[in-house]
C-alpha cells in the first residue's frame, strides 16, 4: 500500500506511540530458556508403537488454539500412547474412565483404557513404565490401574499436584498422590533425561508448569509425542499456540522448535491419527512397528 510522505510520517508516529504505550502496559516476563536438544538415542529396532483411542468430542476453538475463535469447536480424540518392546510396556499417560468425568466433559467414549489394552493383549499388570506428560485427569485418571509400572513424571507436576494446588484441568486423587508420593515407584525429571529405551523426557512447562513431552528416535525416524504442548498437529503446523497455557512463551518456543516437517508429531487429542495410520482394532492404530 502507497502513503504519500506527510501521511506515512504521521501514521509512523502514531505506530510508534501504540507500541510504547503497549510496552507500557503489557507484563513483561523473562525470556524462555533454551532447552538442550534431545539425546537422538535410538529405540529398540523391534518396538511397536501404539495410539489408543478411548473417547471423542468437540473442544472449544479458543482453548485448542490461543487465537481460536470464540464459539466454536474443533473434533478432539481423548488418546494415549502405548510403546511395546518385547519384554517392556511403556504407557505415555493413561487416558481415564471415569463416566461421570466424561458426562462433564462431554466425551463420548469409545472404549475404556483398559479395554484397549486387552485388544493389544496387555494385562496392566505387566505395565513396567507410564510417562506423565502433566498432571490434567485424562493423562493420569487411569494410573492406579497400573501396579507395578514405575511412574516417570517432572518434578514441578508431581510437586504441585501432591500439594493440592489448584490448577484446572486437576482432580485429585489420593491413590494417585500415593504413587507420586513413593519414591520406589515414582521417578521425577527436572528438565531432560532420556530413560532406557530411548524415552527421552523433555519438561517443556507451557501447558502446565511441568508439562513434558517424549522424543523418540525410531528407524532414522524423530517422532515427538507432545502431550498437551501441541492439542493438534495444526498446532505445529501453522505455529499457533495452544489456548490453554501457564507459560505461553514456553508452548511457543516448543513449537518453534519442533517446525520441522521431517519431525512426526504425535499429540494426544488429534482425530486425524486415527486416520492417517493402520488400523489395528477400530480404535487404535500402529504408528510403527510389525502387526502384533
Amino acid at each position: 500500500m502507497k502513503f504519500i510522505t506527510g501521511c506515512r510520517r504521521v501514521c509512523g508516529l502514531a505506530l510508534s506511540l501504540a507500541a510504547c504505550l503497549a510496552a507500557a502496559t503489557e507484563p513483561t516476563s523473562p525470556p524462555v530458556a533454551a532447552t538442550a536438544a534431545p539425546s537422538a538415542v535410538s529405540t529398540e529396532a523391534n518396538l511397536n508403537l501404539y495410539a489408543c483411542c478411548y473417547g471423542r468430542s468437540l473442544f472449544p476453538e479458543t482453548s485448542a488454539f490461543r487465537d481460536g475463535r470464540k464459539g466454536q469447536n474443533v473434533k478432539f480424540a481423548w488418546a494415549f500412547y502405548v510403546a511395546q518392546a518385547v519384554t517392556e510396556v511403556t504407557l505415555i499417560d493413561t487416558g481415564f474412565s471415569d463416566a461421570a468425568t466424561a458426562r462433564k466433559w462431554h466425551v463420548q467414549a469409545t472404549g475404556e483404557p483398559a479395554q484397549l489394552l486387552a485388544e493389544l493383549k496387555i494385562d496392566p499388570a505387566n505395565v513396567s513404565r507410564v510417562i506423565i506428560t502433566h498432571i490434567h485427569f485424562d493423562h493420569i485418571g487411569d494410573l492406579p490401574r497400573f501396579p507395578r509400572a514405575q511412574v516417570v513424571i517432572s518434578r514441578r507436576d508431581r510437586d504441585d499436584y501432591v500439594s493440592r494446588k489448584p490448577l484446572g484441568g486437576v482432580l485429585y486423587d489420593q491413590r494417585v498422590a500415593d504413587i507420586f508420593n513413593d519414591p520406589a515407584r515414582t521417578h521425577v525429571i527436572d528438565k531432560q533425561e532420556t530413560l532406557p529405551g530411548g524415552f527421552d523426557v523433555e519438561v517443556v512447562g507451557g501447558h502446565t508448569a511441568g508439562s513434558a513431552v517424549v522424543h523418540l528416535f525410531h528407524r532414522g525416524t524423530h517422532y515427538v509425542l507432545a502431550g498437551d504442548e501441541c492439542y493438534l498437529c495444526a498446532n505445529r503446523k501453522e505455529q499457533r499456540p495452544i489456548g490453554s497455557t501457564v507459560d505461553l512463551k514456553k508452548n511457543a518456543a516448543f513449537l518453534s522448535r519442533i517446525d520441522d516437517p521431517a519431525i512426526v508429531v504425535l499429540p494426544c487429542h488429534e482425530p486425524g491419527i486415527f486416520t492417517s495410520y493402520p488400523a489395528v482394532t477400530p480404535n487404535i492404530v500402529r504408528i510403527f512397528g510389525a502387526q502384533p
